[in-house]
């Protein structure tokens, strides 16, 4: 997947301050959508300088939030989609890290609404439906997802109940964490087949 924050050329110093503003700015644009680049850059303990280097505008801080989300979150698919566990473990697995990403970027959510930079709506990447494909077919083969459920539906659900719960989570304080764990477990015990295991 083409990602545009042009990391893989920048100094390992320069990468982590490239993340610390990524991850700052989306801590505070969770909280206030119209937080100033001043106030992200104290966040992340750079100069707005700094900021402006990597991301000349505002636009262009949400866009590389939003492929960072992106790229974290494609890491933690593919790792459970080429897993050695069976099937229903790594998917458990999936939704946990993919609450830890939420928990690093927790704008994630309201970026998923956002229009890109050229007006257009963000599109589901191909590779996500890839991997959910994959580690549905791996857990129905070796019996441990029910064979009734599609990839898509999986992917909807997945999502779906993760962002809605995590949302619902933020307004009450619960522990992210602990919610991705729930989220799991529940939805673990729709999927999983009736004559196999519980994932640990």
């Amino acid at each position: 997947m083409a990602i545009s924050l042009d990391s893989a050329g920048l100094r390992s110093d320069a990468r982590r301050n490239q993340r610390t503003i990524l991850e700052a700015a989306a801590r505070l644009l969770s909280d206030d959508a119209g937080a100033s680049m001043q106030a992200i850059a104290d966040a992340a303990g750079v100069s707005r300088p700094t900021v402006y280097r990597r991301f000349p505008t505002r636009d262009a801080l949400i866009e590389a939030i939003r492929e960072a989300i992106v790229e974290d979150a494609l890491a933690v698919i593919w790792e459970a989609a080429d897993g050695a566990a069976p099937g229903a473990e790594d998917l458990a697995g999936l939704i946990r890290g993919l609450a830890a990403v939420a928990m690093r970027y927790p704008v994630m959510m309201e970026l998923g609404r956002m229009r890109k930079e050229d007006g257009s709506a963000p599109k589901e990447s191909p590779q996500v439906r890839e991997a959910f494909e994959r580690l549905l077919l791996r857990g129905q083969r070796d019996g441990s997802v029910r064979s009734d459920v599609t990839a898509a539906t999986l992917r909807r659900v997945v999502f779906g109940a993760l962002v809605l719960s995590l949302k619902f989570a933020a307004l009450d304080g619960a522990d992210v964490r602990e919610v991705g764990d729930e989220v799991a477990k529940i939805l673990l015990d729709g999927v999983r087949s009736p004559d196999a295991s519980p994932p640990r």
